[in-house]
């Protein structure tokens, strides 16, 4: 799947905090893109001169003090980490458009957040350039309720999700790797990573202060009173989420018509008819959309639907999201 639909101009763009799991997604969304001409990739952590993975291919992660942004067309700001005093100043005294993948620049009505196929026109907002991206989570309830919400309108969702350890990036995978290995060699495993032993478990992922998640996608959808209940957990699965969806409509609904607004959403594939629903390893593990499938409701005029997704969030929600809205940005408004 391309990563935008229209050609943009090849540019030079910088990744703040690549080792991060927002990082490493923005990182393999640009290697499969147009967007970039060349990309450098800054961190305060680590060995100067270091290689992350870029596609098929590595580059060298350098310090971001001795970076010119002035150099680039846009900085990409993956790990709050890496955002020191003195970076944000210098951002800003390059005037260098920024897209925060992490929440690291904080909450402003300057900064809009933006997934790319449901409100490109907050674009238009950003003070500066600047731009927020919805965690990835997020981004992907937005891009299955927008179309119901548009058709329908939307009263309240319940939402569960059952999260695979490649939303934590490369180090995720190798502790649950790690795990397995452990538990299946009769030893104990050491659980620092996850707090308690993962594998053959499940846990659930409790998040600290406001839920993100659900201030950023009532943001998308330009609902800001929308009742959302959202359950959490982690799940021992490498690569690949299962999200299920109970939404209650505006108005009664049947089934045709609810498989045909969802069959509609931009960057949504529709799994229906008598076959099996779309599972994390099948579907969302080898493949960058986001498929759905509707379980029930529409039955009778009822204005309850049931629906399950497979994605992998943070690919898809996350770095493929980031691009989009960068080749937005600078194709409509740079």
């Amino acid at each position: 799947m391309p990563v935008a639909e229209t050609p943009v101009t090849t540019v030079d763009v910088a990744v703040l905090g690549p080792d991060s799991p927002q990082g490493q997604a923005v990182l393999a969304a640009l290697a499969e893109s147009r967007l970039a001409r060349r990309v450098h990739a800054l961190s305060t952590g680590g060995a100067p001169g270091r290689l992350v993975e870029f596609g098929d291919d590595q580059i060298a992660v350098n310090p971001p003090e001795d970076f010119d942004y002035s150099g680039v067309a846009l900085v990409f700001l993956c790990n709050p980490a890496d955002l020191s005093a003195q970076e944000r100043e210098r951002l800003g005294v390059a005037g260098v458009p920024v897209i925060d993948c992490c929440g690291g620049l904080g909450p402003s009505p300057a900064r809009p957040r933006v997934v790319a196929e449901i409100n490109p026109e907050r674009l238009a907002e950003a003070v500066g350039g600047g731009v927020a991206c919805p965690t990835a989570l997020a981004a992907v309830l937005a891009l299955v309720l927008a179309p119901l919400q548009r058709r329908f309108g939307l009263e309240a969702v319940q939402v569960s999700t059952y999260e695979a350890v490649g939303g934590l990036g490369r180090s995720g995978v190798r502790a649950l790797d790690q795990e397995v290995r452990e538990l299946l060699n009769f030893r104990t495993p050491e659980q620092a990573y996850f707090g308690r032993t993962l594998a053959f478990n499940v846990l659930p992922i409790v998040e600290a202060g406001p839920d993100e998640v659900v201030d950023d996608l009532r943001s998308v959808l330009d609902e800001p009173g929308l009742p959302v209940a959202l359950a959490r957990v982690r799940v021992p699965v490498f690569h690949g989420d299962g999200v299920a969806v109970f939404a209650r409509l505006g108005s009664a609904v049947n089934t045709v018509d609810v498989e045909a607004a969802l069959a509609g959403g931009p960057g949504l594939e529709m799994v229906s008819g008598e076959g099996e629903p779309p599972s994390p390893l099948t579907e969302a593990a080898v493949g960058e959309g986001v498929y759905v499938s509707l379980l029930s409701g529409g039955a009778g005029g009822d204005r309850t639907v049931r629906l399950w997704v497979a994605v992998d969030a943070v690919r898809r929600g996350l770095g493929l999201n980031a691009v989009r809205v960068a080749e937005l940005l600078l194709k409509e408004y740079l």
